[in-house]
C-alpha cells in the first residue's frame, strides 16, 4: 500500500529494483520540505494533506488523474520548473533555504541511485 503525495517516483512506477532506504529518504525529504515550506499561519484541518506537493494538484484532477499529475512532476529533471524539488524550493522562507534547501537538492531527484543515504545525510 502506498500514499502518492509521499511516495518517491520509483514506487509510483511500480520498478521493479526498488531500493527501499532511497525511497525512505525521497519521502523524508517530503517531509522536511512540508515541514520548511508551510506558510506561517499554516493549519492542517484546510488541506487534504500536509504534503507540499499537496497544493500544486490541479482541483480538477480526480483519483487516477491526481495520481499521474504526481508521478510526471516527480519524474520529470529536478532543474525544470515544475518538478517536485522545484516547486518545493519555491515554497521555502529564506530561513527553509538556509536550513533544508541543499537536502532537497540532493534527494528529491527522480533518479534514486543518485540520492543521499541516510547515512550520507546525517554526515552531512
Amino acid at each position: 500500500m502506498i500514499t502518492s503525495l509521499w511516495s518517491a517516483p520509483e514506487v509510483l512506477h511500480g520498478d521493479s529494483d526498488i531500493e527501499w532506504d532511497k525511497t525512505d529518504v525521497y519521502s523524508y525529504d517530503l517531509v522536511v520540505a512540508s515541514i520548511w515550506g508551510r506558510a506561517e499561519t499554516f493549519e492542517i484541518h484546510q488541506q487534504a494533506s500536509s504534503c507540499i506537493l499537496a497544493s500544486f494538484v490541479p482541483e480538477s484532477l480526480e483519483g487516477d488523474g491526481s495520481e499521474n499529475f504526481l508521478l510526471i512532476v516527480k519524474s520529470i529533471h529536478e532543474d525544470n520548473p515544475g518538478s517536485a524539488l522545484q516547486l518545493s524550493l519555491g515554497r521555502l522562507s529564506e530561513t527553509g533555504e538556509d536550513v533544508a534547501g541543499d537536502l532537497l537538492r540532493a534527494v528529491l531527484i527522480p533518479r534514486f541511485w543518485q540520492r543521499l543515504s541516510i547515512l550520507d545525510i546525517i554526515k552531512e
